[in-house]
């Protein structure tokens, strides 16, 4: 938590972003008031607090006035800054293993414990945060190193045939929801069943694979199942389909981006 708090204090021009990761670092009471403060509020206040002249006295009553936080929640900051010294659970993360193992990851693949272990190590260190990014997938990385988290469905059927019967379009998705915040994780494919029929020969033995996941389900019709792990998940859904005869009612349904039907050219 301290490499993290230390990586937002030195960016400057605070966004919604950076609020709801700090929201993540304080817990309790602080992450509560702090949601109600602007970007560049809070960024004005943490700085004069961590930054500023004058003693911490003199700093915890001029942060004080700037956020209207009483000080004894903005001590937290400090509490998390001073925690230098690694726990004998933090020696033992093997950042090594770790990244070796990080280097073969396949996004459909992606287990749970495997990603809070990649997120635990970012937290720890920021060499092997930095690391990471060069060695991962783009999603891989945003995933490992957020904890504001939104689950997506997609159809997959509907995208396959956006892009062509191409299933590269399948991975190459991921690297366009890598830019979403909050992080749409976990996800979920929704195919339909005879996804296997319709593609070229040449691409069936790529969404054998694929299918191999425990996040892809094939279901016909697939809308149902689509709506259905929305609406438990609270997930946003990805497909270029209307849904007209079916009830959407408070989901958000987002088409996919013009530019799929080029991504296998």
């Amino acid at each position: 938590m301290r490499e993290e708090l230390l990586r937002i204090l030195q960016k400057d021009n605070w966004t919604e972003e950076d609020k709801e990761d700090l929201k993540v670092i304080f817990d309790g009471k602080l992450s509560e008031l702090i949601g109600g403060i602007e970007p560049d509020i809070l960024e004005m206040g943490l700085k004069e607090l961590i930054y500023g002249r004058g003693s911490v006295v003199k700093r915890l009553k001029r942060a004080s006035i700037i956020l209207q936080i009483d000080q004894k929640y903005l001590k937290q900051v400090f509490e998390v800054l001073k925690d230098r010294k690694p726990s004998h659970k933090r020696k033992e993360i093997p950042f090594k293993e770790l990244l070796d193992k990080a280097k073969y990851i396949d996004v459909f693949f992606m287990e749970k414990g495997f990603i809070d272990d990649l997120q635990a190590a970012c937290e720890i260190s920021y060499d092997f945060r930095k690391e990471l990014e060069g060695l991962v997938d783009p999603y891989v990385y945003v995933v490992a190193t957020h904890k504001r988290r939104k689950p997506v469905v997609i159809d997959g059927s509907n995208l396959l045939w956006s892009a062509g019967l191409c299933t590269n379009s399948l991975y190459l998705f991921f690297d366009y929801i890598a830019k979403y915040r909050p992080v749409l994780y976990p996800f979920y494919f929704v195919f339909d069943k005879n996804v296997r029929h319709v593609l070229p020969l040449s691409e069936r033995d790529k969404i054998d694979n694929i299918i191999m996941s425990k996040n892809v389900f094939l279901y016909s019709p697939a809308d149902d199942l689509i709506i259905s792990i929305a609406k438990e998940k609270g997930a946003i859904i990805f497909s270029n389909d209307k849904f007209r005869d079916k009830n959407t009612k408070g989901l958000k349904v987002a088409p996919f981006p013009k530019e799929v039907g080029g991504w296998c050219e």
